[in-house]
């Protein structure tokens, strides 16, 4: 019998700037009408967990919404930013890890259905240092070395926007030490898939031997401008049934299709955090 996952992502809940939070409540009422039988959320669930435990609280309970059990994964706002990337804001600390560990139920997980592993790894461990960052490593090392089933990856950053060839700005993908060590360990088992998070933008670019699903975020539209990604916002929905896999984005049209800039006032360099403060008026769970 298949079984069907929703990816969500980029949702930036805060119980101090709640622009985002009645477009949850709608993405949260198209999933459970699709009734899967998990969910999984690849970060960024938070506007600024990396300062504020609140925003993450608020985030978790949010996620009350949703009938289906969810696995999490953190994203920048959430943990901080990875070193190479550090002049955006605060960076990984190991007290950010835990307090993350503390309100969510893992980090990095896996999840075993008929032929399939899906693993979900911690991208803002990324040249920290931190000694999670080698632990993460060896495991992943030694779940793909030994896997006798087909592989898929999600996480939060992702590893480039066009190619494996070309040199991206770090904001937006990996560092290239890390993808290139990525790209090495995967070769022991090819991963079907990677599904990522955090540019606002479905596409789905295939880089053989694998497929690469980013998926669109439920807050705010992207503004990157390259050809064939879609900024809509939505979510993704998987289908697994024996070795297949289908991923399909999903855009209700209910969703309202927020400009960052906009929200910011018309100041694109102001943190959002920084925005004047405007609280959600909360739906009754």
């Amino acid at each position: 019998m298949p079984t069907k996952f929703i990816q969500l992502t980029d949702n930036h809940l805060s119980g101090v700037h709640g622009f985002f939070y009645e477009n949850f409540c709608k993405a949260a009422q198209a999933i459970n009408a699709r009734q899967p039988d998990l969910v999984i959320n690849t970060g960024d669930v938070s506007v600024a967990g990396v300062d504020r435990r609140e925003d993450l609280e608020f985030a978790r309970a949010c996620h009350d919404l949703i009938d289906a059990p969810i696995h999490f994964l953190p994203g920048n706002h959430d943990m901080g930013e990875i070193p190479d990337d550090s002049k955006k804001g605060p960076p990984v600390t190991k007290e950010r890890l835990d307090r993350f560990k503390e309100l969510f139920p893992a980090d990095r997980w896996t999840i075993e259905i008929e032929n399939w592993l899906l693993i979900g790894l911690n991208s803002q461990l990324i040249n920290t240092n931190l000694e999670e960052e080698g632990e993460q490593l060896e495991w992943l090392t030694e779940l793909l070395a030994t896997a006798e089933k087909q592989v898929g990856i999600f996480i939060h950053r992702p590893l480039w926007l066009v190619n494996p060839r070309t040199r991206e700005p770090i904001e937006f993908s990996d560092p290239p030490s890390w993808r290139d060590q990525l790209i090495m360990l995967m070769k022991a088992h090819p991963p079907r898939f990677m599904a990522t998070g955090h540019l606002h933008s479905y596409r789905t670019l295939e880089v053989e031997p694998m497929l690469y699903h980013f998926c669109p975020s439920t807050a705010y539209r992207s503004n990157l401008q390259i050809d064939g990604w879609d900024a809509r916002l939505g979510f993704m929905e998987y289908v697994f049934d024996g070795d297949d896999y289908v991923a399909s984005p999903v855009f209700p049209t209910e969703l309202e299709q927020h400009d960052l800039v906009q929200v910011k006032g018309g100041n694109r360099k102001m943190k959002l955090k920084h925005v004047p403060a405007s609280p959600p008026v909360l739906t009754a769970t």
